[in-house]
């Protein structure tokens, strides 16, 4: 059975999350413009970016949270920015334990409440949020002005 190591993430990390994002965005970010970016919210004490490594110290995946407090939102919460795990490692639970690194990190902040979005057409991901208790809460609008 394959152990996976939770650690915070660091400077050396960045393409992993460049490459998770580009993904996720379906347009390659510039690995330049990504890096400045990367290091400003590393530093920021609202996001958490968590890496995930084998026993051999392969990189298995990654998250990003950001603790929020909206101003409609009594108390701060987390939202998962984003949630990766490398293919060769999606078919041996590896999302559960990142999962469980979020849930730890909430107990230790005291935040009751996680929040995520998904893309609509993304049920694989809408399936595993629901399977850990998360509910669709209300719809989001997005629309893009240049």
């Amino acid at each position: 059975m394959i152990h996976f190591n939770i650690r915070k993430a660091q400077l050396n990390d960045v393409m992993h999350f460049q490459e998770a994002i580009s993904m996720h965005l379906n347009k390659p970010w510039n690995l330049m413009e990504f890096d400045e970016f990367y290091k400003k919210k590393l530093k920021d004490k609202e996001y958490t970016f968590l890496m995930m490594e084998d026993d051999d110290k392969k990189i298995a995946g990654g998250v990003i949270v950001q603790y929020r407090q909206t101003f409609l939102d009594k108390f701060a919460f987390i939202e998962i920015q984003d949630l990766f795990v490398t293919p060769k490692y999606r078919k041996l639970n590896a999302a559960e334990y990142l999962y469980q690194a979020i849930e730890k990190l909430a107990v230790e902040k005291k935040v009751f409440k996680l929040q995520v979005g998904c893309y609509i057409n993304s049920t694989l991901n809408q399936n595993f949020y629901t399977k850990h208790g998360f509910k669709v809460h209300k719809k989001s609008y997005v629309k893009e002005v240049y």
